[in-house]
């Protein structure tokens, strides 16, 4: 089990609903949202600067282990009653909803947000850097809860040949990422963090759908303040392509019930 504890002369007032963390006072981190822990900057960066330990158990984590274990939150197979360890066939994390989706959510609603839908026909999206000779559109994807991510597929229509697509995780710029040692750093600008598609060429149209699939979903979901880049890049002289992208995931729900909120 993990928990936290201040081990500073003060109080401390986290962003887990305001949560205050007495002097000495240790807690379970499992009595929190886990969307709210990864949305977390206050107590990030509390734990970064030592302000804040994390125990595995008994054990003292580094700040860079206690931030991963923490914002990641890996799955863990569920035990039987008599303390054997259940094994699934299936890649979904027990305690998620299988969720196919072509757009993100707002701020105030699960599946209301921006469509996974570019058009070249307009100027919409566009966006500065694409290599001499072609142009870039580039869509910003979120979600408000945790995202495991599996696999998607790909439509594209009139497509020059020598078009292709990117799909980057990013991280946003004041938040947190782990560097490939594992060390915990502040964002200073938008950060891509994993490449989940790169340079996928394509040209003509497939209306049944390009499909990329792989055989499990990731580790450690998505954390909710991270962002999806879906990058779109095509010839100058392209002004009628168009297409969209359907991901499928994992996510602990798919809507919200009367008297939930985000």
């Amino acid at each position: 089990m993990l928990k936290i504890k201040n081990i500073t002369a003060s109080d401390i007032t986290t962003d887990l609903n305001d949560y205050v963390l007495a002097v000495d006072e240790e807690v379970l981190i499992e009595e929190f949202d886990p969307v709210l822990v990864a949305r977390s900057t206050i107590l990030i960066s509390k734990i970064a600067v030592g302000d804040i330990r994390v125990y595995r158990g008994t054990i003292i984590m580094t700040p860079s282990d206690g931030i991963r274990a923490l914002m990641s939150r890996p799955h863990v197979n569920p035990l039987s009653s008599d303390g054997k360890e259940i094994i699934r066939s299936d890649s979904r994390p027990t305690g998620t909803e299988t969720y196919f989706t072509m757009r993100g959510d707002d701020e105030n609603a699960i599946g209301e947000g921006k469509e996974i839908y570019w058009d070249f026909s307009n100027s919409n999206d566009i966006i500065s850097g694409a290599p001499t000779g072609y142009k870039r559109k580039r869509l910003l994807i979120t979600f408000v809860d945790p995202i495991y991510i599996k696999e998607g597929t790909f439509y594209f229509f009139d497509a020059i040949k020598k078009s292709w697509f990117d799909m980057y995780i990013v991280c946003p710029s004041g938040h947190y990422y782990l560097d490939h040692a594992g060390s915990p750093h502040v964002a200073s600008q938008d950060v891509p963090i994993i490449r989940y598609v790169n340079h996928h060429l394509f040209a003509g149209s497939v209306p049944m759908g390009d499909e990329s699939n792989t055989e499990g979903c990731q580790e450690v979901p998505l954390p909710p303040n991270y962002v999806l880049w879906f990058d779109i890049t095509v010839p100058e002289s392209d002004t009628v392509s168009y297409g969209w992208a359907e991901l499928e995931t994992y996510r602990r729900r798919s809507v919200l019930l009367p008297g939930e909120s985000i």
